[in-house]
């Protein structure tokens, strides 16, 4: 039931495909009876590409984003907190995931380092980032942050870790930090560079852009999957 909530929450968050398409379809439906559109739906549509054009602008992205950039990065060992374990979540920007895990290997010589991913060119990246192959712990059964965290928290048990960095993206972090706690993970956040850093400002800010469209609706995911581990009692 987890895994089928988190895909209809990917798919239909506005500022995604799926959602401009249901959209669009309950617009259209009824000119297929009539033949001609009634103003409801005249209206109905023009908000759907109002909204549409609204979330695309780079200056909308960025104010949605913004709420979620809560946790800082581990810039210097004793910002570490005495953890010897890395564990990075899979997930959004992964490339950039994978940049913060090496700069955070090299910064602290971690012990073991655990990957929690499905997908398989993602551990070889992490393997082929210069991480000894017997400091790498493979996690490779869970597809949401909430089986992550419980996945992860049994290696750590056995294993005998007590605290952990944890790497994810600036916008995933809030609910990957919230699952971990709540699953009695103590972690360090770290989270990666910000993404889309390339969007224009200025005057140009209010012009609709694909890559800007991409990342409100990533931003507004973390905020509806928020909800939802919270209605669910999953995280505090």
């Amino acid at each position: 039931m987890a895994n089928v909530m988190a895909r209809i929450l990917k798919n239909f968050v506005p500022g995604s495909p799926a959602f401009f398409l249901a959209g669009l379809v309950v617009g259209l439906m009824p000119l297929f009876v009539r033949r001609t559109l009634s103003r409801w739906q005249f209206v109905w549509l023009s908000c759907l590409l109002g909204t549409y054009l609204v979330l695309s602008a780079p200056v909308t992205a960025r104010a949605v984003a913004k709420g979620l950039y809560r946790q800082p990065s581990v810039n210097r060992l004793q910002d570490a907190r005495g953890a010897s374990t890395l564990v990075v979540f899979d997930g959004d920007h992964a490339g950039l995931r994978l940049k913060e895990i090496t700069r955070l290997y090299a910064l602290l010589h971690p012990e073991w380092v655990i990957v929690s991913s499905t997908r398989e060119w993602f551990q070889q990246d992490v393997r082929r980032a210069g991480i000894p192959p017997d400091r790498i712990v493979r996690e490779t059964s869970t597809l949401t942050t909430r089986d992550q965290a419980i996945a992860v928290a049994a290696l750590l048990k056995e294993r005998g870790i007590d605290r952990v960095v944890l790497v994810a993206s600036p916008i995933h972090m809030p609910r990957a930090l919230a699952a971990c706690e709540a699953a009695g993970i103590r972690a360090v956040p770290s989270v990666t560079a910000r993404p889309h850093t390339d969007l224009p400002g200025g005057v140009w800010s209010v012009i609709p852009r694909r890559d800007a469209l991409f990342y409100t609706n990533e931003s507004l995911y973390e905020y509806f999957a928020i909800w939802w581990y919270r209605q669910q009692g999953w995280i505090a």
